[in-house]
C-alpha cells in the first residue's frame, strides 16, 4: 500500500454534512471553548438497561439537549425482585427516598415496582462515588503528584490515583487501569491529570474526565453500556468523548493528532467535522488546518508461534511500501506491563531476555510523517525449562591446597540458562555460606573466601525466571591449617579451674592437653572436647600448664595454641 501525505490531502476523506446551527448548539459551544471536539461513535454492543433523557411530566423521556432547560434524568428498568425502597437505597443520595421516586414519576401512592417498567431518576439525585484508578505497571522513570500537594513521588506498581492527581512519565512508560476496566498506556515525556472519576451509585453510570497536558497516550475504553456514561480526554486544544473506542491521542503546541485503531470518532471544530474510522487518522494544526488521511495498514504477522520454548524468537512480516519504519511493542498479558518499545527499519525483529509467562506483541508501520498505523497483534507464551548442569571441576573429593577462592566449571544441558554455584558445610545444603553470581557462562568463582576445611558444592541452573534445576553434590576440601584456639579467660573456685577459649571456624572439636612443664614434655591429661570451655580439678599448691588445638572430622587441624599457666593456692 502506498501512503498519501496528509499535507497534500486537504479534502476530508469522510465528512459529516452541516446541520442547522440551532440543532447543533451543544457541539458549537464546546467547539468554541476548546477549539476541537471528538465524539466517539458507539459500536454495536449489549443492550443498555438505562437511558439518559429528559422527563416531561408523565410522558416518555426524550434525548437530552443542552439548550433545553429540563433536568437531565436517567431511566432505570425495574428488575425482578426490585422494590421501590430498595431501589432508592441502592441508587439515591442521602436526603432522597422512594416517595420522591413516586412523586417524580407521578405514580399512585400504593404503586409497586413492576419488572420491565421504567423509573425516571434525576441524575442529581444519584449517589456519586469517587472511583480511583490503579497503576498496573511502570517501566522506566515516572512520578506522580497528589492533589493534596505538589511533591513528586516515584510512580510504582499498585499506586492508587485519585481525582486531581497527576502522572508524569520521564523516560518511562505507565499502564493505568480505571475502575470500569478501561486501560490507559502513557508514553514517555507525557503528563496526564485525572480531573474526574465518578460512579453514580449502583446504576452502572460513570463520568470519567482526564486531561493530557502533553505527550502521547493510547486508550482501550470499555464499552459504555449505560447511556449517560461519559468518558472524556481533554488536551490544550481538543476534547475526546469516547464510547468503546481504541485510539491514540497526541498533543504538542499548535497541533493535535488522532489515530483511530478501533471504532469511529467524529473529529472537528466549528468549521467542519470528519468521521474518522478505524485505520484512519486526523490532524488539526494552527498552520495547516484540519486533515484526514489513511493510516499505514497493519503488517501481516505470520511467524509468531503460540508457544515458545527457546529464545531468541525471530519474527518477521512482509515489507509495506512507503513506510519509514516499524514500531514493536511487547506487553506482559499477566500484569499489563509495557516491557519493550522499539523501532526498526527492517521488517523483522528478534525477541530475547523474556521470562516465562504470557505475552502480547504489537507491530505497527510508521509513515514518513510519523503516523503510527493499525497494529498487528499476536499472543504467545514462553515456557523455558531448566536442566541440571553437568559438573566438570573440581572433581568430587578434591583437595585444593591454599585455594581460598577456587574456580568451578560445568556444562549446561539446556538453552537460555544461567547458573550459580552454591557452597555449604552440610551435604543437604541446609545453610548456604557462599555462592557465585548468576551467569550465563559455564564457569564462576565465589563471592567470598573459604577458610581451610570440608565443604560441599553444587550448581543451580535457572531458565525463564521460574524454572530451576540442581546438579549433583560434590565434596571439596580446602587445605591448610585451622586458626589456633587461644585461651581467653580462666576462673578459679576452690580447687576447680574453668578455662574458656576462642571458637575456631570449621573446628568440629578441640584437643586439650594438661602438663606439669611449659614445654609439655610431661603431659598428664589429654582429652577431646566439643565445646569452648572445660573445668579442671587440680591439686592445691601445684603449678600446671594447659593448651589446645582445633580438630575437624577430616585431615585438617590447627597447630597448638600458646600454653597457659594454672596455679591453685
Amino acid at each position: 500500500m502506498t501512503l498519501v501525505s496528509p499535507l497534500k490531502q486537504s479534502v476530508p476523506v469522510c465528512s459529516v454534512p452541516k446541520e442547522p446551527r440551532q440543532r447543533r448548539g451543544a457541539f458549537r459551544r464546546i467547539g468554541a471553548w476548546a477549539g476541537l471536539l471528538f465524539f466517539a461513535v458507539s459500536l454495536a454492543g449489549p443492550d443498555a438497561m438505562a437511558d439518559f433523557g429528559v422527563a416531561h411530566g408523565s410522558g416518555p423521556a426524550t434525548r437530552f439537549v443542552a439548550s433545553e432547560r429540563a433536568e437531565p434524568v436517567w431511566r432505570y428498568t425495574v428488575r425482578p425482585g426490585d422494590s421501590l425502597p430498595q431501589i432508592a437505597e441502592d441508587l439515591l443520595k442521602p436526603g432522597r427516598s422512594w416517595p420522591d421516586l413516586v412523586h417524580f414519576n407521578r405514580l399512585p401512592n400504593r404503586a409497586s415496582a413492576v419488572p420491565g417498567s421504567s423509573l425516571q431518576i434525576p441524575v442529581q439525585w444519584l449517589k456519586q462515588q469517587p472511583q480511583p484508578a490503579r497503576v498496573m505497571a511502570v517501566s522506566g522513570s515516572a512520578v506522580r503528584r497528589s492533589y493534596q500537594n505538589s511533591r513528586a513521588l516515584p510512580l510504582r506498581d499498585g499506586d492508587v490515583l485519585h481525582v486531581g492527581d497527576q502522572v508524569q512519565t520521564l523516560d518511562g512508560r505507565a499502564t493505568i487501569q480505571l475502575a470500569d476496566g478501561s486501560t490507559l498506556r502513557l508514553d514517555p515525556a507525557s503528563l496526564l491529570i485525572f480531573d474526574r472519576m465518578t460512579q453514580f451509585g449502583k446504576s452502572g453510570m460513570a463520568d470519567t474526565r482526564l486531561r493530557l497536558e502533553r505527550g502521547r497516550m493510547g486508550t482501550q475504553v470499555r464499552p459504555l453500556v449505560q447511556s449517560g456514561s461519559n468518558f472524556r480526554i481533554e488536551t490544550p486544544s481538543a476534547v475526546a468523548a469516547v464510547r468503546g473506542t481504541a485510539f491514540r491521542l497526541s498533543t504538542e503546541p499548535g497541533q493535535t493528532r488522532l489515530e483511530v485503531t478501533e471504532g469511529q470518532v467524529a473529529f472537528g471544530n466549528d468549521q467542519a467535522e470528519l468521521l474518522v474510522g478505524a485505520g484512519s487518522g486526523a490532524e488539526l494544526s494552527s498552520k495547516r488546518g484540519l486533515h484526514q488521511y489513511p493510516l499505514p495498514p497493519a503488517p501481516q504477522l505470520s511467524s509468531v508461534p503460540a508457544s515458545v520454548e527457546r529464545l531468541p524468537l525471530g519474527i518477521s512480516w512482509p515489507a509495506i511500501t512507503g513506510v519509514a519504519e516499524y514500531q514493536i511493542d511487547v506487553f506482559n498479558r499477566e500484569n499489563n506491563r509495557w516491557l519493550q518499545s522499539r523501532n526498526t527499519l527492517a521488517p523483522r525483529q528478534m525477541l530475547e531476555a523474556l521470562d516465562n509467562g504470557e505475552y502480547s506483541i504489537e507491530v505497527a508501520a510508521v509513515s514518513p510523517w510519523g503516523l503510527t498505523g493499525v497494529p498487528a497483534k499476536a499472543d504467545f507464551s514462553i515456557g523455558l525449562q531448566a536442566h541440571p548442569a553437568l559438573l566438570e571441576s573440581p572433581s568430587d573429593g578434591a583437595t585444593l591446597a591454599d585455594a581460598e577462592k577456587p574456580r568451578f566449571s560445568w556444562a549446561f544441558q539446556g538453552a537460555n540458562e544461567k547458573a550459580q554455584v552454591e557452597i555449604s558445610r552440610q551435604s543437604n545444603f541446609s545453610n548456604v555460606i557462599a555462592s557465585s553470581s548468576w551467569s550465563s557462562r559455564n564457569q564462576g568463582s565465589l563471592s567470598r573466601t573459604l577458610s581451610p576445611g570440608q565443604y560441599y558444592w553444587r550448581v543451580v541452573t535457572e531458565a525463564g525466571g521460574s524454572s530451576v534445576a540442581t546438579s549433583e553434590t560434590r565434596s571439596l576440601l580446602i587445605g591448610g591449617q585451622l586458626e589456633t584456639p587461644d585461651i581467653i579467660n580462666v576462673n578459679y573456685f576452690n580447687n576447680e579451674v574453668r578455662i574458656f577459649w576462642r571458637n575456631v571456624a570449621m573446628a568440629d572439636a578441640y584437643l586439650l592437653q594438661l602438663a606439669r612443664d611449659p614445654g609439655f614434655d610431661s603431659v598428664i591429661k589429654e582429652v577431646e572436647i566439643d565445646a569452648t570451655t572445660a573445668a579442671l580439678r587440680l591439686a592445691t599448691g601445684e603449678r600446671y600448664f594447659v593448651r589446645l588445638r582445633g580438630l575437624t572430622d577430616g585431615p585438617l587441624e590447627s597447630s597448638w595454641g600458646p600454653g597457659r599457666e594454672l596455679y591453685v593456692e
